[in-house]
């Protein structure tokens, strides 16, 4: 699978914001670790991208076109005071490599098994899994989506408003 670039011009099946190459360079810069081979990045950049789709109601301003493959670029989008409609943000791209980051270390969307441990043992080796099915697993992304904050509508969004991807897995 090879990853096609948004770039502002609205390119036809548009798949990340972020090349491998930047996503290295920002996973270097951090002492991040990704997969050594191109193509498995190639996919968490994608899942990360995935994962951008689900914030998209909290991004402020509206897809430039109706046809467009990802949520970006935007029409009436401020970033620090500037007019940015049209453009594919910076930080976007970062909270893209950070999300492909989270993505190696974890599934950014997970359902869950539906399988909670209700009690454990060690002794006769004895495992029991709640009635109701209920699981509630989420990751820690509070690095991307502090990246990202400036660009949502309400920027008390991210750290505490209707946006929580902080319990822990």
């Amino acid at each position: 699978m090879a990853l096609i670039i948004e770039d502002g011009t609205i390119v036809e099946n548009a798949n990340s914001f972020a090349t491998v190459a930047e996503c290295r360079a920002f996973a270097d810069a951090r002492g991040l670790d990704l997969p050594n081979e191109d193509a498995d990045v190639e996919k968490l950049l994608v899942s990360a991208c995935d994962f951008l789709f689900s914030l998209e109601k909290d991004f402020q301003g509206t897809r430039e076109h109706v046809d467009q493959e990802l949520p970006f670029p935007r029409d009436t989008i401020r970033l620090f005071s500037v007019d940015i409609s049209g453009m594919i943000p910076g930080i976007l791209k970062k909270a893209q490599c950070r999300l492909a980051f989270d993505a190696s270390q974890n599934d950014l969307q997970a359902t869950g098994s539906g399988r909670v441990v209700k009690k454990e043992g060690v002794g006769p080796l004895q495992v029991e899994y709640a009635d109701d099915g209920a699981s509630n697993p989420q990751v820690n992304l509070t690095a991307a989506l502090t990246i990202l904050e400036p660009l949502f509508k309400d920027s008390s969004t991210a750290n505490g408003g209707n946006i929580n991807f902080t319990a822990t897995r």
